[in-house]
């Protein structure tokens, strides 16, 4: 007989479970974050202008959306960087204590978890600008 591991839709889970469902969510949005991120900057390319001599630019209403996805990219990056070296400073400072276990601020999560909400605010915002730009030039 196998046993079925819990999940968070389960009528009842423990603090960790509820921390793995969230962490693993959290881990599939950023990915998912970064995926739309590099297809907007694909699809602003699409758009580009031959300017002569050899040059390309994108129209200027695709300058703030691009200006935005890379951005968000930018705060993907910052965001798994800052939190890994938080984290590994504060882990490491017990551990040359010897302390196995210790307590943990709340502020500790700050800087990360804003990094991850303005990553999130900068690739949708710059998908409503996008959208904005494809529907009315579609349209056209």
């Amino acid at each position: 007989m196998t046993t079925r591991k819990k999940k968070a839709t389960d009528d009842m889970v423990t603090v960790d479970e509820g921390y793995e469902v969230s962490v693993e969510a959290s881990d599939k949005a950023s990915e998912i974050n970064r995926h739309l991120a590099l297809a907007g900057i694909a699809i602003i390319w699409v758009f580009k202008i031959d300017a002569g001599g050899g040059r390309q630019i994108v129209p200027s209403q695709l300058f703030l959306p691009g200006l935005l996805l890379v951005i968000g990219l930018a705060l993907d990056l910052l965001h798994y960087v800052l939190k890994s070296e938080i984290w590994y400073r504060l882990t490491r400072k017990h551990e040359k204590a010897d302390t196995l276990k210790f307590p943990v601020a709340p502020w500790v999560n700050y800087p990360g978890d804003t990094l991850y909400w303005l990553k999130i605010i900068a690739t949708v915002s710059a998908y409503a600008l996008l959208i904005r730009f494809l529907v009315l030039t579609l349209k056209a």
